[in-house]
């Protein structure tokens, strides 16, 4: 899956992709050049036309592939996936970022980790997990492990809610319904599905 993941305690970034609910058929413009690992409809949104995966177009340490999984803007260095606030509240730890629509959000944590999650000494945080349903503010909150020292990585991912092959996220962009594989919205007034639909644009 497309999951991109911060560590609270060493902001590190991780990326990795994989085709499903993305549409990756161009690099260079609607129609034109070859797949090129980022998502086409963010591309569209953002103007992200002929940008690398690998370089970070406006050095906020965030590369575009990392922006495009995230759902952010790669041409601007205060959007990119944070944490803003790490506190905890009694028997609770609460995490506080920037979530976009229609992207999953989700805890891991590790005693002694080893490169990303799901790799080995990560685990998920039962229930520390949402898809978020507005573009903004937003809150994980799961209980406090004890005295045990632990590190926590928050991922985000694409959700296809309906399974049409569109990500949540991109469908909301772009005026479909996460719900329906065939949207009376899209923009063929819902006589193809979405992702057809999509693709002929």
């Amino acid at each position: 899956a497309r999951t991109i993941s911060k560590i609270a305690a060493a902001l590190l970034l991780a990326g990795s992709q994989s085709a499903y609910s993305i549409i990756d058929d161009y690099s260079t413009g609607p129609g034109e050049g070859g797949a090129d690992q980022i998502d086409d409809v963010w591309q569209s949104v953002f103007n992200g036309w002929g940008l690398v995966a690998t370089e970070d177009e406006d050095n906020d340490g965030c590369s575009n592939l990392v922006e495009c999984i995230a759902g952010s803007d790669p041409r601007n260095p205060g959007d990119c996936l944070t944490v803003g606030n790490i506190v905890i509240g009694g028997a609770n730890i609460i995490f506080s970022f920037d979530a976009q629509k229609g992207k999953r959000y989700q805890i891991w944590q590790s005693d002694s980790p080893v490169g990303a999650p799901p790799g080995a000494g990560w685990s998920e945080v039962g229930g520390a997990e949402k898809l978020a349903t507005a573009d903004g503010a937003d809150t994980l909150v799961f209980p406090k492990p004890g005295n045990a020292k632990k590190f926590y990585r928050l991922e985000a991912k694409d959700a296809d809610t309906d399974s049409d092959g569109i990500s949540d996220w991109s469908e909301y962009k772009t005026g479909s319904n996460p719900n329906e594989g065939t949207s009376i919205g899209n923009a063929s007034g819902g006589t193809a599905n979405d992702l057809d639909t999509l693709k002929s644009l």
